[in-house]
């Protein structure tokens, strides 16, 4: 394994805590739906919401995680979004996309979460569409 997957196994262990402890069920960890891959799969506490997790780590700070989440990847979690819902995997419940950033500069690991933030797509017949709050 090379040291940016480690980075990114690891990034994903800390995302993981960071929800469970908020009380949410892990549903899948990097499912794969198509050509995109989806970090956490969760339902939320109150079993409204299925969320979907991309979890962006970084040994140089905040700053180069969040720069991870260009317009690409959000293209890719979009298209994601809109295979869950093909699939029938929502069955009822609405959909958040968030996004975690896993500061892994330094000994420890801090984490930002960026919750229900906008993934651009194109919506029906082709208008421009939104996936998220932010």
């Amino acid at each position: 394994m090379s040291a940016t997957q480690a980075l990114g196994r690891r990034g994903e262990r800390v995302a993981a805590r960071h929800y469970r402890r908020r009380g949410y069920r892990i549903l899948a960890r990097n499912l794969r739906l198509g050509r995109s891959e989806v970090d956490l799969l969760l339902l939320s506490p109150d079993g409204v919401d299925v969320v979907i997790v991309e979890v962006k780590a970084s040994a140089s700070g905040v700053r180069a995680a969040g720069a991870a989440l260009d317009r690409r990847k959000r293209h890719r979690i979009a298209a994601a979004a809109r295979a869950l819902e093909r699939a029938g995997l929502l069955a009822g419940h609405g959909l958040r996309v968030d996004g975690i950033l896993v500061d892994c500069s330094g000994g420890g690991s801090s984490v930002t979460a960026l919750e229900g933030f906008r993934v651009l797509h194109r919506g029906q017949g082709g208008r421009p569409g939104a996936i998220g709050g932010r």
